[in-house]
């Protein structure tokens, strides 16, 4: 199969999946007003912390892994440690914020939505090493969309914000087991033997990438978290919308991104590093030239949009915007560097990285929310992935000077 028709189809599920939440936003946003706007919002931070807990690194690991040492199988019984681990991580979070029942509920029923996503990540995982992805985007698509079709019906009606999401959890639930399980039970004969020795190095091997996408997501709900203690649902409310445009950026750059991983991977084990650095200079100039047009569009039209969509005046919030907006372009920049590095069997560096950048964030971010309240949230993700991407080039530079050395 083609690696344009894998690129193209992945790239239009997934981003149907980076704007799902915009427009989950959007629906409680218009239909529940501001106050429920910023319950689902810390609701929804709660559920993307735990979400990289599901993940737990695994998918590049799984894509890596050209020596064929572990099954399908194996990967599936790792990832029921890591969904547990997510509904620990969720009740930990929302202890430690003090959340009323109502949020907990609503951060419990989205981590909820999120196990299926760790799910329909594991199995666009076994596509892409079968080199049958654009069925990941098919299914992706189609699953999103029914999902966010089905959460809107369900709130018009209801008015319902509990009901709604029980609503799409089951749909989307009942996607993966119909047409991606199915998909992969005809490709390959699974044998549910547990391998509990393959989990737990499968475990270990991915730590340092997990704990790397884990604090990546810690540092993002930094902010959100400050505010949650010092501010308002208000308030709340306003970050995460200003904020959503730049995790956008991060997704959209990262499905389109992730295709050519496997690329990445073969032209490193033949050794082709001319064509390696050629291939990552032109990734970085992608994911600037994504990011510098999202910024200046977001600038012009963006605010106006957003505040007609959600119905709340952001027309003020320009500085906020452009600095979260650029923070997002950073962080897909990162993202691209986690990989290389992974790929490099240099993931061990990256723990040390990002818990410096945890000490670093959890040190100002509360006095930037304190005296400045959202902008003062922009303001420290802004500090924290420049200082991630900092490091992380200095470890790809010094890498690649060890190699031609």
């Amino acid at each position: 199969m083609s690696l344009l028709k894998n690129t193209v189809w992945y790239s239009i599920g997934s981003l149907s999946y980076s704007l799902s939440s915009f427009i989950l936003l959007i629906i409680v946003s218009r239909k529940l007003g501001s106050y429920s706007t910023g319950v689902f919002s810390i609701g929804w931070a709660i559920s993307q912390l735990v979400y990289a807990i599901g993940l737990f690194g695994l998918r590049n690991f799984q894509v890596s892994d050209n020596s064929g040492g572990f099954r399908f199988e194996d990967y599936l019984f790792t990832k029921f440690f890591s969904i547990v681990f997510m509904f620990l991580g969720t009740i930990v979070n929302s202890l430690y914020l003090g959340l009323s029942f109502e949020k907990l509920t609503i951060s419990m029923l989205l981590t909820c939505l999120m196990v299926s996503e760790v799910l329909a990540d594991l199995f666009a995982g076994y596509f892409q090493t079968t080199e049958k992805l654009f069925i990941a985007g098919q299914s992706y698509l189609f699953r999103v969309i029914g999902y966010d079709i089905i959460f809107y019906i369900s709130i018009v009606f209801t008015n319902n914000l509990k009901f709604s999401l029980l609503m799409a959890i089951l749909f989307s639930f009942v996607w993966l087991f119909l047409f991606d399980f199915q998909i992969i039970l005809k490709l390959q004969k699974i044998v549910f033997v547990i391998d509990l020795k393959k989990s737990i190095l499968i475990l270990r091997n991915c730590f340092p990438i997990f704990l790397s996408a884990f604090l990546t997501n810690y540092i993002v709900n930094i902010p959100k978290n400050n505010i949650e203690l010092y501010s308002s649902e208000n308030v709340q409310a306003v970050y995460n919308i200003l904020s959503m445009p730049s995790s956008v950026i991060t997704l959209m750059v990262s499905f389109i991104m992730v295709p050519l991983y496997t690329k990445i991977t073969s032209l490193w084990n033949e050794r082709k590093n001319k064509k390696l650095n050629s291939m990552i200079i032109k990734m970085t100039f992608l994911i600037f030239l994504i990011s510098i047009t999202i910024v200046i569009l977001g600038n012009f039209f963006g605010l106006y949009i957003m505040s007609k969509i959600f119905g709340i005046n952001l027309v003020n919030f320009s500085v906020e915007f452009t600095v979260l907006l650029i923070a997002g372009g950073i962080n897909s920049l990162i993202n691209l560097l986690v990989f290389l590095i992974t790929v490099y069997k240099k993931q061990s560096f990256l723990s040390y990285v990002y818990i410096l950048a945890v000490i670093a964030a959890s040190l100002y971010t509360p006095y930037l929310v304190k005296t400045t309240s959202i902008l003062g949230g922009a303001i420290s993700y802004f500090l924290s992935v420049s200082l991630i991407l900092f490091i992380l080039i200095v470890i790809v530079i010094n890498n690649n000077r060890k190699i031609r050395g």
